[in-house]
């Protein structure tokens, strides 16, 4: 290759790299004037760095002392997020309201393709419901050290098996939904899924005794199993947040499933 081209062909990826920062810098920073936080540029690209790893990473470790920017960091980013989607989700919601959907039914499964086409516009406007009180960003909070293993996870009581609050939150963010032999609607299922953000944070020292049972949905298998022996899967848009002071709990092989930030407390 040409000398000369191939330095032009840098130059040019560079400066796209360098734009792209410089809008999500923007970005970050109108959005943390929204959560009170002025001229912050090393939070700034906290923001950006959280942005970045949540493409590529199920669980994400935000690591500093408290009032350090941690909770403020993932806050700006659900701002973010609803004002660069809201738009586009509400322009997919009237534009499937308005649409004749095609089920690609089979003639003896008319009746079937029917049912699931009023269940997938109910489904819709549900999402719709909560998009527009809680935008497109669920973000559910958890101390753990507040729980018991039994408590967390879940566990039987007198013979019946109890939902634990982190298995619960887990169960329902991962769900995935079939209605129909539809590739319309499939192809739309996958649309919501990919504006809609759920985010468990846990927020708190990281113990062991529950992190272990973690391991499973950090690593490829992207599976919780639950001592009752049921299996959830997890799904893309569903991610784990870590906010802690230290790692001094985590083996080596946990930290390795892990996207880790560092927040100094000059971020605060």
């Amino acid at each position: 290759m040409n000398a000369c081209f191939s330095l032009e062909l840098n130059a040019k990826y560079i400066k796209s790299v360098k734009d792209k920062e410089a809008l999500v810098m923007e970005s970050s920073r109108h959005h943390l004037a929204q959560v009170g936080i002025l001229k912050n540029p090393e939070l700034e690209y906290k923001v950006g760095v959280l942005e970045d790893v949540m493409q590529v990473r199920q669980g994400i470790v935000l690591v500093g002392d408290t009032y350090c920017g941690k909770s403020t960091a993932i806050e700006a980013l659900k701002s973010q997020i609803n004002a660069n989607l809201l738009p586009q989700f509400k322009e997919f919601y009237e534009a499937r309201c308005e649409e004749k959907i095609k089920t690609d039914e089979k003639p003896n499964k008319s009746k079937d393709s029917e049912v699931g086409l009023k269940m997938f516009r109910s489904y819709l406007n549900e999402v719709n419901k909560s998009v527009e009180s809680n935008g497109l960003v669920d973000v559910r909070k958890i101390n753990p050290k507040t729980f018991t293993v039994e408590e967390f996870y879940g566990s039987y009581v007198r013979e019946q098996w109890k939902e634990g609050v982190f298995g619960n939150i887990f169960r329902k963010f991962s769900k995935k939904l079939t209605f129909i032999d539809s590739e319309s609607i499939t192809r739309y299922l996958q649309e919501i899924d990919r504006m809609m953000h759920k985010w468990i944070v846990l927020d708190g020292p990281i113990d062991p005794v529950w992190f272990e049972s973690m391991n499973s949905v950090l690593d490829d298998s992207q599976m919780l199993t639950l001592t009752n022996g049921s299996r959830i899967n997890n799904v893309p848009n569903v991610k784990l947040l870590f906010e802690t002071s230290d790692l001094i709990n985590l083996s080596a092989p946990a930290v390795s499933r892990l996207a880790i930030i560092n927040f100094p407390q000059s971020s605060s």
